[in-house]
């Protein structure tokens, strides 16, 4: 169980830090690679559940 939780823990750290750091990039920045950023999660979604 302990080992759950760590994983857990780390995966949740992976999801939430880049968006704390989102503001430090400006806006200009954050809309140009918005696009990227969302195809890649969905390609990424899409293997995760086929695999």
């Amino acid at each position: 169980m302990r080992k759950y939780k760590r994983k857990l823990i780390i995966s949740l750290s992976v999801l939430i830090f880049p968006w704390l750091t989102a503001p430090f990039i400006g806006t200009k920045s954050f809309v140009r690679f918005l696009p990227v950023a969302t195809f890649a999660n969905l390609f990424i979604i899409v293997f995760t559940v086929i695999l």
